[in-house]
């Protein structure tokens, strides 16, 4: 072999070999952006967690300690707001807070509210007096066919389970009602699962409804959606009073209840897209401690954030001596004063 042979023989073995190198290089590259990357989302997520944690630990104390008002809880390590708005923790964390007594017991309903609930969300007025009272069959313990509703026998016909005669254990399992199948996506677009519980007594706090149920008891939306932007505005409670024809309220009762046992808590934190949702049970006068928690679940950050209208109470908050009498022992009946 010439020179110039060996030459350009040597000149294709080096550029392999650059060749390869540059794929290894590309590789070790990536692949230490990679690791890069799951490293911040794990230290994210560790931070969401440790958060989470934390806020949910100084809700549970301070909910468990508190006297019920018409739309908060009011402890001497300060006050939580429950109707919903959105309460600032942190720069970067947020939490909401709803008073269960403002939605749909599903386990416990107002007829009529269910009734304009479920049209609300998909179904004709026909299907609504239908459903409800399928979901009366399923929740109660017998077998007893209400005129629209349905037993073992409509469930097997269509080959689904036959209902437990047991009241509901989560939201989910109202998907095995006979008949809500079927409005199922219009009920999921209309976030209807926002406004419902199964659990809870079967009292009712208007002070704490969110706008949708406030419609669906007989406000106007003028009255409905001012009581709304007044929570998120920071305001304190307002005693709702309706006034005229209102078929929910015939004698114009002024207030709408006080604060329930079981609150829905709804964690957001800037740096990661999920965000932490469950059912907060204070159960301080039964066995097994101060409280338990329910359907925890895991859902997508909203684009949209509202503007904070409460601050979370400063860890070392401690109420003024002026104030303790808010404190007293109130009554958790729903027309308490």
């Amino acid at each position: 072999m010439n020179a110039r042979k060996r030459r350009g023989f040597a000149l294709v073995i080096v550029l392999w070999v650059l060749a390869g190198l540059a794929v290894i290089a590309v590789s070790v590259a990536t692949l230490t952006r990679n690791m890069a990357l799951n490293v911040r989302l794990l230290r994210d997520r560790l931070s969401a967690e440790q958060a989470f944690i934390s806020t949910s630990s100084r809700i549970a104390v301070i909910a468990s300690t508190a006297a019920p008002q018409r739309s908060s809880l009011d402890s001497e390590r300060g006050r939580l707001f429950v109707d919903g708005r959105l309460t600032q923790v942190s720069d970067t964390e947020w939490v909401t807070l709803q008073d269960t007594r403002g939605l749909v017991n599903l386990n416990r309903p107002n007829a009529q509210r269910l009734l304009k609930l479920l049209q609300r969300c998909g179904a004709s007025e026909a299907q609504a007096q239908s459903l409800a009272d399928a979901l009366a069959d399923y929740v109660d313990a017998d077998s007893l066919k209400r005129i629209n509703g349905a037993e073992t026998f409509e469930y097997r016909s269509r080959d689904l389970v036959a209902p437990r005669n047991a009241e509901l254990l989560s939201r989910d399992e109202l998907w095995r009602v006979f008949g809500f199948a079927e409005i199922r996506p219009r009920w999921n677009a209309a976030g209807c699962d926002n406004f419902v519980t199964v659990r809870g007594d079967s009292f009712a706090n208007r002070n704490t409804s969110p706008y949708e149920l406030l419609l669906a008891d007989g406000l106007t939306e003028a009255s409905a959606r001012a009581l709304v932007n007044a929570r998120a505005d920071g305001l304190p409670s307002l005693e709702i009073q309706t006034e005229g024809a209102d078929p929910s309220n015939p004698f114009n009762i002024v207030g709408g209840g006080f604060a329930g046992e079981v609150l829905r808590v709804h964690h957001e934190k800037a740096s990661v897209e999920w965000t932490l949702e469950y059912e907060l049970e204070l159960t301080p006068q039964r066995n097994g401690g101060p409280w338990r928690i329910h359907e925890l679940r895991y859902p997508s950050r909203l684009a949209d954030r509202p503007r904070p209208g409460a601050r979370m109470p400063a860890v070392d908050f401690r109420i003024p001596e002026r104030d303790r009498t808010n404190l007293d022992a109130a009554s958790r009946l729903p027309f308490a004063n």
